[in-house]
């Protein structure tokens, strides 16, 4: 029998101070603590101590205790719990709140919008007009925009044609078909194009006034290569050379934060755009790039370079600093490239000693960055200059990383959306990146312009959705927290099970 009973209300973080307290107060020799953590053999661990915490509540362990919680927790607001996990993308686990709680489909007009549940949200709408704009969620939707973006399309086509009815029920009533999150800006016809290639309803949303130049679909659309939605979209009006709210070109979105070689979809992507008078010299960014620019410096492969080249990329184009492609290519060691546009009509010029200094921090030679770094020349870098650091290690460049570090770069250099190099190295789950970053002084409590989240956020987030093939996520959050990085409320709570355990083991202590 347990010897406590759980609060009305409990929360995993009371409790969580409650073994805190108590293993600390046994420590301490606390003659009132220590009897209650009498079963413990040995050293006093707040793991055991947990385990104590959890028997006093009549749970045999822990992770039994959390499961409990977290349960009690969704039957308190289960409409809520079921909003979460449709946003993390977790069809599974919003089933499972569905199955512990079936009413919430007939009772919340966004469970509803989110299921297909035409009569439901037509019933709903008729007796509260005003919730068609009301938003939920974190961050606040609309009831339209969570059903763009549910994770049962495609389960059905029976459920398709009652999420298509859906839509229009919600369009009828008033819905904007413009409608964005709360926090990000995210329109419903990325929903269906960009994350999903749902054509009818993104059809029916372009019918009902979509802006098929949103800076958003025909930027994720090419880059998933979801050819429909593309030839949809242009069919539609999409300006294929629109400069978005981030400030860059479909064109320079995928160059700028792909590899494009290395993935087929963002490759044919790319194809498809230039093949349809997407124009390579349109300027991007605070820095008026073009393509050739950001692909140059990028390292982008010949191919990809050539590909622009045949589509009119302006070889003698300036930077908005006066920089061409060739400069770029050879300041960040892109040898090959520079050939290629030399061949392709470039014009060449000496190399300053900074330039040498980049190339070689660009090849990767660690060696000869040192040899030719001084405090000088650092301090002449330009802050264009010095974001070799965190864009190599948002392409996945560690030897240039690493050159970087050796020639003394400043390790906590913001690129255009406020990230860092450890940022990018905590994304891709590069634990050694991410400890050469730490022990070079990067920065924990940095957080980016777009997210705001720290980089054991990112570390977090790309553990669930980046999952790179060889990405040691556990490692790098582990290395993060015993640097003393701490997960901020407001940063995501990681489904990846190694990482969360990771976390709650330290939040533990």
């Amino acid at each position: 029998m347990p010897s406590r009973d759980l609060p009305a209300r409990p929360h995993l973080d009371h409790l969580k101070n409650e073994s805190k307290a108590l293993h600390k107060a046994a420590q301490a020799g606390d003659r009132q603590a220590l009897e209650r953590v009498r079963s413990i053999l040995g050293p006093i661990r707040l793991t055991d101590v947990q385990r104590v915490v959890a028997r006093e509540y009549g749970f045999s362990s822990w992770a039994r205790l959390r499961t409990r919680v977290q349960q009690l927790s969704v039957d308190r607001d289960p409409v809520a719990a079921f909003l979460a996990a449709v946003q993390a993308e977790d069809g599974g686990r919003a089933s499972e709140v569905l199955a512990a709680h079936p009413d919430i489909a007939s009772e919340s007009l966004h469970v509803a919008a989110t299921l297909g549940g035409t009569a439901d949200v037509e019933r709903l709408v008729r007796q509260n007009p005003s919730l068609v704009d009301a938003k939920a969620g974190d961050p606040p939707a609309t009831a339209l925009l969570f059903l763009c973006f549910s994770p049962f399309h495609g389960e059905s086509a029976e459920r398709d044609a009652s999420m298509l009815a859906t839509a229009r029920a919600l369009l009828d009533a008033g819905a904007d078909p413009n409608t964005q999150d709360g926090k990000y800006g995210v329109p419903a016809l990325y929903g269906v194009t960009g994350m999903r290639s749902v054509i009818p309803l993104a059809r029916l949303l372009l019918e009902r006034g979509a802006n098929p130049s949103d800076g958003e679909s025909v930027f994720h659309a090419a880059e998933r290569f979801h050819l429909e939605a593309l030839e949809l979209l242009l069919d539609a009006g999409a300006d294929l050379n629109y400069v978005g709210d981030w400030g860059n070109t479909a064109i320079y979105f995928l160059l700028r934060w792909w590899d494009v070689e290395q993935h087929p979809s963002v490759s044919r992507g790319l194809e498809w755009l230039l093949a349809h008078g997407a124009d390579p010299n349109v300027p991007s960014g605070k820095s008026r790039e073009t393509a050739l620019h950001v692909a140059s410096r990028r390292g982008q492969s010949v191919t990809t370079v050539r590909k622009l080249l045949d589509h009119g990329a302006d070889v003698r184009a300036l930077r908005g600093d006066g920089a061409s492609a060739w400069v770029l290519a050879r300041r960040g060691g892109q040898d090959e490239i520079a050939a290629l546009l030399e061949q392709a009509g470039a014009t060449t010029e000496p190399l300053t000693e900074r330039d040498a200094l980049l190339a070689a921090c660009g090849r990767g030679d660690a060696a000869e960055a040192r040899r030719l770094a001084s405090p000088r020349l650092i301090a002449e870098l330009t802050s264009e200059q010095q974001l070799l650091l965190p864009e190599a290690a948002a392409s996945q460049r560690p030897a240039t990383v690493m050159a970087c570090l050796a020639a003394g770069f400043p390790v906590d250099t913001l690129d255009a959306s406020g990230a860092t190099a450890l940022h990018y190295a905590a994304l891709h789950g590069h634990a050694a990146l991410v400890q050469a970053l730490l022990d070079a002084g990067a920065r924990l409590d940095i957080r980016d312009g777009e997210h705001t989240s720290t980089a054991l956020g990112w570390a977090c987030f790309g553990a669930d959705f980046v999952k790179d093939a060889d990405g040691e996520y556990v490692e790098c959050v582990r290395a993060l927290l015993e640097a003393g990085a701490t997960r901020r409320p407001d940063e995501r709570r990681a489904m990846h099970p190694g990482v969360a355990a990771v976390l709650e083991s330290w939040e533990g202590r």
